[in-house]
């Protein structure tokens, strides 16, 4: 559900038009599974960790590195960010 809720806050946030679209969403809302593409454009699976990962490094792209911002948005405290950030080597 929170992942849900994420989505639809990105989705209001990033929006370019006057309503929202199926486009606005990451596609992990649409198959459970997140699959990011490799450098050769194919498709591949991710452990829950390395989802974590990723979802945390695309909220920091989407709020340009704000940490406080990225936390609040992620449901997380800014002190469990930043273990995760350091966890995960996304300095």
């Amino acid at each position: 559900m929170r992942e849900l809720k994420n989505a639809m806050e990105r989705a209001v946030l990033t929006t370019m038009g006057q309503a929202l679209t199926l486009k606005d969403f990451p596609p992990e809302i649409f198959d459970p599974v997140v699959q990011p593409k490799t450098a050769e454009g194919k498709k591949t699976a991710l452990n829950r960790e390395d989802a974590e990962k990723e979802n945390i490094r695309q909220t920091l792209l989407t709020f340009k590195g704000h940490k406080t911002k990225a936390a609040e948005y992620l449901g997380v405290s800014r002190t469990t960010l930043l273990s995760k950030i350091k966890k995960y080597h996304l300095n």
